[in-house]
């Protein structure tokens, strides 16, 4: 979703939207003409108008030049120089927004630490990007010169990342790497310091000779699996109208006592998980369930909840635990227009509610179920995912793997031996078929195992008992005694 001027060049990208209104309203950037692109805005225009007033802004007030609005409604946060923040850096990578004019002592300076106390022992590294630095790695920080058109200029948007477990930076600017750089011994010397990076990063200060960074926000792409972040995208959060849990700002909380808290949609997503964040590494985040709920007026294909009814996500329904932040991860195919959040007299204050999924029509189909148009549900009867065909199976462990094979389905392979089938669907979940037990084998139903027809008899040649019959000219019938017709090398009637 976008803001919409008379103005194209004004158009600027809102955090409610996962697609740019040209995406959404099927245009093509090279080709459309200003007048055609206009036209066709008038149908949205009603549309876009809700999401700013849902937002607690009007139209015309984002006309005027309001930067601390915007950064502050992005989800950034002021950056607070020489004052450690709380900062994950499992839960996703650092951005930080600098806007400098042109000197030669222009840097950004941001130190990671693992430990809540102000600790050096508990530094992680540093990170130090300007544009007239040394060429080193002193005590195991990356001092790392950029160009002075990167920081200077306008504004800028850097994003730095750290691999938990692997010494490794990266940073990007505007989109762009700019470094990638994995420590070595040699150029990381001091005892010690190069396992430091190893260290999962829990908090952030900006260094008091940062004099780029205004802002920093965090994106939580690492949590979501390839999936999008919908808190974003919602029409509305009941009971939380400020906002405050899907801001990016785990400063702010809301209380439990204003629970449930609502996330509604306008149209139905696929809900992979919910995470949930309490203010800081130490405070509980015990005592919270998640349900969804879809209000469509038609069930989708291979969708599991019925229309109406809150479900749990969880199939234990289970509750939060512990402190810091907790992970629900939904039960597969589990449409929603609304996730609910519900509380208990001992529930924990929220700071932020990460709900991961994607808009229902590219929502990967569960284990155990393919569409040949893309692997992903739809909204339109008899197109949505179906159940593999007997004699099938999944071709994924996971189902949240490429969408692209859930196109179709694995078929068992009985051309030596005869004994592969599926049937139900907890068969055609695993991407292994089953084995019929001696002495059937699998004819003409590719689900059922049947025995040989008559004037045929089962035949298997292999190691160990795989052969049966020993000899085949017999006076009388004899015992089949195949353990594992799957150990066999053929498996037959003749």
């Amino acid at each position: 979703h976008y803001y919409i001027t008379n103005n194209l060049s004004s158009c600027r990208k809102l955090k409610v939207g996962p697609m740019n209104v040209w995406e959404h309203l099927g245009l093509d950037r090279s080709s459309v003409s200003r007048q055609k692109f206009l036209t066709r805005v008038r149908n949205v225009r009603l549309i876009l108008y809700v999401t700013l007033l849902l937002r607690g802004v009007a139209p015309h007030e984002k006309a005027a030049d309001n930067t601390d609005a915007d950064d502050e409604n992005e989800g950034w946060i002021a950056v607070p120089k020489n004052e450690r923040k709380r900062f994950d850096m499992n839960s996703g990578n650092l951005q930080i927004k600098t806007e400098s004019t042109a000197s030669n002592k222009v840097r950004v300076v941001v130190h990671f630490y693992d430990g809540t106390e102000y600790n050096n022992k508990e530094r992680v590294g540093t990170v130090t990007l300007g544009s007239s630095l040394p060429q080193s790695q002193r005590h195991c920080g990356i001092h790392y010169n950029l160009p002075l058109s990167l920081l200077t200029k306008g504004i800028k948007i850097l994003e730095i990342s750290e691999h938990p477990g692997v010494p490794r930076i990266r940073v990007q600017c505007n989109g762009d790497e700019v470094l990638d750089i994995t420590l070595s011994n040699e150029k990381c010397n001091q005892s010690g310091r190069r396992e430091f990076w190893n260290r999962d990063v829990k908090h952030i200060k900006f260094g008091h000779q940062d004099t780029a960074s205004k802002f920093y926000r965090q994106t939580i792409a690492k949590d979501l699996n390839g999936f999008e972040n919908l808190s974003g995208t919602t029409a509305e959060i009941i009971n939380d109208s400020d906002g405050l849990l899907k801001n990016m700002n785990l400063e702010e909380e809301v209380s439990s006592d204003a629970a449930p808290f609502t996330f509604e949609w306008w149209e139905r997503q696929g809900i992979y998980k919910v995470i949930l964040y309490a203010t800081t590494a130490d405070s509980t985040i015990a005592g919270w369930k998640v349900y969804v709920n879809d209000t469509s007026a038609q069930k989708s294909d291979a969708q599991y909840n019925n229309l109406t009814e809150e479900v749990p996500c969880t199939a234990g329904n289970n509750s939060s635990e512990g402190t810091d932040s907790y992970e629900f991860v939904c039960q597969e195919r589990l449409s929603a227009t609304q996730v609910i959040i519900k509380g208990s007299d001992n529930t924990g204050e929220l700071a932020e509610v990460v709900v991961v999924g994607n808009t229902w029509g590219t929502y990967p189909c569960g284990l155990g179920y393919y569409n040949t148009d893309n692997g992903t549900h739809s909204d339109t009867a008899l197109y949505g995912c179906k159940v593999c065909e007997d004699g099938s199976h999944d071709a994924r462990t996971d189902f949240t793997s490429d969408p692209e094979q859930a196109k179709a389905c694995t078929q068992c392979d009985n051309s030596v031996k005869k004994i592969f089938y599926t049937k139900t669907l907890d068969h055609k979940k695993l991407n292994k078929c089953q084995s019929c037990a001696a002495p059937t084998v699998i004819l003409a139903d590719k689900g059922t195992c049947v025995k040989c027809p008559a004037g045929q008899e089962y035949y298997a040649k292999g190691a160990d008992d795989c052969n049966y019959p020993a000899n085949p000219e017999r006076a009388s019938a004899t015992a089949i005694a195949v353990t594992d017709p799957s150990k066999c090398t053929i498996v037959e009637c003749r």
